[in-house]
C-alpha cells in the first residue's frame, strides 16, 4: 500500500487486520500524518487537572486518570507531600484496634489480621518471653518428660538426665565429664584408643642432626622437619656453608653487633631506606637493619677471594653480587613486609645500594669523625 510492492504474508494476519505493509519501513511511512487528532486512537487529548497539594494547572492523559487514585498531583514531589498527612491513623486503610497486653496490663494497638491468626496479646517481645517462661516451663511444656534417674559407673553416684540425651549408647553413663574422663585416661590412651595410628615416628632433624619423635599427623601436613623453633629459624639461614649446618654456630655473627648497625643507620641519615621514616615514625624505636640477602652470617663467612656464592632464597639459588655485607635500615612495619617477594626485594635493594656507589654503611673512622 506504500511501495507497491508484492510481498507474502500468512492468512491469519490478514483476518486480524495486518498484512498491509511489506516492511517496518513502510508501515511507519504510513504512519506519517496519522498521529494527534489524526490517529484512529484520538481520544480528545490530555486534560487539565489542578494539583491538590499546590493548585498548579497541569495536564495529563485520559488513560491516566482511569487508574484508580492517579491523576491527582502535579509532581512526585506533590505526591510524597499528600503521602506524609495521611501515615498512621490519618491512612484511610488504618484499621488498627486496641489490646490490653495478657502479661503486663499495658495498652497497645494491633492490626486485626494478627488477632484472627491467634496473635496479638502481648505489647512487645520482652512481654512474649516472659509470658512463656512463666506459661510453658517444666511440666507446663507440652514437650515436657520427666528426667531418668541413673547410677554413674565410675563413682556409684545416683543422679538425674534427661531423656533426649540418651540418644547415644554411651551417654548416661557417668555423672559428670570428671568421672567420664577418668575412664577415658584408663581404657582409650595410647595403644588402646580408637585413634591410635601405631604411635610417634623417629625423625631426623634437618638442621641439627638430632633424632626426634613426632606424630605421623604432623608430617602429613608437611611438618616436623625440625627438633625444635630454635633449628626451624636456622633452616632459613643456613646457605652460607653450603647446605645443613651440623655445629652450634650463633644465630648471627659476632660481628653483627650495635657498633655496626649504628654505623648503617648513620650512613643513610638514621632514616629509612624504603621510605624515609624516622625513630620518631617507627614508635620511637631505633630503626631495624636488614640484610638484604636475608642471611644473618653475612659478616663472618664473605671473603674477598671467594666466588660464586649465592643464597637459597625461597627454594631458588641467588648468586651474590659483589660484597655480600648489604644493609639498609627499616621501619619494624617494613621490615615484616619484606618477607614477601623476597627475589623482587634483593635486585630492588641492589639497585639501590649501587646508586650509593656499592656502599650501605660507614667504616669505624668515618663514624668517629661525626
Amino acid at each position: 500500500m506504500i511501495c507497491g510492492k508484492e510481498f507474502e504474508v500468512i492468512p491469519s494476519k490478514i483476518k486480524t487486520g495486518r498484512g498491509k505493509y511489506c516492511s517496518k519501513q513502510c508501515y511507519y511511512k504510513a504512519l506519517i500524518g496519522k498521529t494527534g487528532e489524526n490517529s484512529p486512537s484520538w481520544r480528545g487529548g490530555q486534560i487539565k487537572r489542578i494539583c491538590e497539594v499546590c493548585g498548579k494547572q497541569f495536564e495529563v492523559r485520559p488513560a491516566y486518570l482511569k487508574k484508580k487514585g492517579h491523576g491527582k498531583y502535579c509532581s512526585s514531589e506533590c505526591y510524597g507531600k499528600a503521602l506524609s498527612k495521611i501515615v498512621g491513623p490519618n491512612h484511610p486503610r488504618y484499621k488498627k484496634t486496641k489490646q490490653i497486653c495478657e502479661e503486663c496490663g499495658k495498652e497497645f494497638e494491633v492490626v486485626p489480621a494478627k488477632i484472627k491468626m491467634g496473635r496479638g496479646k502481648y505489647c512487645s517481645k520482652a512481654c512474649v518471653n516472659k509470658a512463656r517462661s512463666r506459661l510453658y516451663a517444666g511440666q507446663n511444656n507440652p514437650l515436657w518428660k520427666p528426667k531418668i534417674k541413673k547410677i554413674c559407673q565410675e563413682c556409684g553416684v545416683e543422679f538425674e538426665i534427661l531423656p533426649s540425651a540418651l540418644k547415644s549408647d554411651d551417654a548416661g553413663k557417668y555423672c559428670s565429664r570428671k568421672c567420664g574422663n577418668k575412664v577415658l585416661s584408663r581404657n582409650a590412651i595410647g595403644e588402646k584408643s580408637s585413634n591410635w595410628r601405631g604411635g610417634k615416628t623417629k625423625r631426623i632433624c634437618e638442621v641439627c642432626g638430632k633424632e626426634f619423635e613426632v606424630p605421623p599427623s604432623v608430617i602429613k601436613k608437611g611438618k616436623g622437619k625440625y627438633c625444635s623453633k630454635a633449628c626451624w629459624v636456622l633452616s632459613f639461614n643456613d646457605i652460607w656453608y653450603g647446605g645443613v649446618q651440623n655445629d652450634n654456630k650463633p644465630y648471627y655473627c659476632e660481628k653483627w653487633n650495635r657498633d655496626l648497625r649504628n654505623r648503617i643507620r648513620a650512613y643513610w641519615g638514621y632514616k629509612s631506606a624504603l621510605s624515609g621514616k624516622t625513630k620518631t615514625d617507627n614508635l620511637d624505636h631505633d630503626l631495624s637493619c636488614h640484610h638484604i640477602y636475608y642471611q644473618k652470617k653475612a659478616c663472618c663467612v664473605w671473603d674477598e677471594d671467594m666466588q660464586g656464592y649465592y643464597a637459597m632464597i625461597d627454594g631458588k639459588k641467588y648468586y651474590i653480587k659483589g660484597d655480600p655485607n648489604k644493609f639498609v635500615p627499616l621501619t619494624k612495619s617494613e621490615h615484616a613486609k619484606i618477607n614477601k617477594n623476597k627475589l623482587a626485594w634483593i635486585e630492588f635493594f641492589e639497585n639501590l645500594i649501587e646508586t650509593q656507589g656499592g656502599k650501605c654503611y660507614l667504616t669505624v673512622e668515618e663514624m668517629q669523625k661525626i
